[in-house]
């Protein structure tokens, strides 16, 4: 009895081998095919908006995952009615709620950079102001500085000018003097 039993089991994988290569292919075929056709693009398509970037989302990326969650799902529930354990997918509202969640984050990253640069743009004006007015006030300084230097130099030469012309001055009259008849007359009488 030992012997038929045991050509059987031989016989029995096969057969069992042969039932679920049969009934996956006829799943797969009249099962999944449906929901592959769904997946195929069609006239109910999205076209992505030209808006759609970088931080605005369209509905292109929803109906695109929809789609895969269709197919996707079908599969893993098909699969773990046959005792596998496969994980569960994110619903397209849970994933497009990380999606949303994630593009938030990151256009208020944007936003704050663009405030910090903005930020830096002000100090960068307002310290360029500050030290076009700095060289402003030294530029005046050193003009004045100069105009006043051109002053004590001019006065200077004024003063110098005036006493070389007093001293030619009394020379001159010396001269006129010591060359005068009308004293060398009353100079002379006494």
């Amino acid at each position: 009895m030992a012997g038929p039993a045991a050509a059987a089991t031989p016989a029995a994988q096969i057969g069992g081998q042969f039932l679920l290569s049969l009934l996956s292919d006829i799943v797969a075929n009249n099962f999944s095919k449906p929901f592959s056709q769904a997946s195929a693009p069609s006239q109910y398509d999205v076209a992505e908006s030209a808006v759609s970037k970088p931080y605005f989302q369209g509905a292109a990326p929803e109906l695109a995952y929809s789609q895969y969650y269709a197919n996707e799902a079908f599969r893993r529930n098909l699969l773990n009615t046959f005792g596998f354990d496969i994980p569960r997918l994110d619903t397209p509202e849970e994933f497009m709620g990380g999606v949303e969640q994630r593009l938030e984050r990151q256009a208020q990253s944007l936003n704050e950079r663009q405030m910090k640069m903005e930020q830096l743009k002000r100090e960068y004006e307002y310290l360029n102001e500050l030290a076009r007015g700095r060289a402003s006030i030294e530029k005046q300084e050193v003009q004045s500085l100069g105009d006043i230097q051109r002053e004590r130099v001019g006065s200077s030469y004024d003063y110098a000018q005036n006493v070389l012309d007093s001293a030619i001055k009394n020379i001159l009259v010396q001269d006129r003097l010591d060359s005068s008849n009308v004293l060398q007359s009353i100079a002379g009488a006494t």
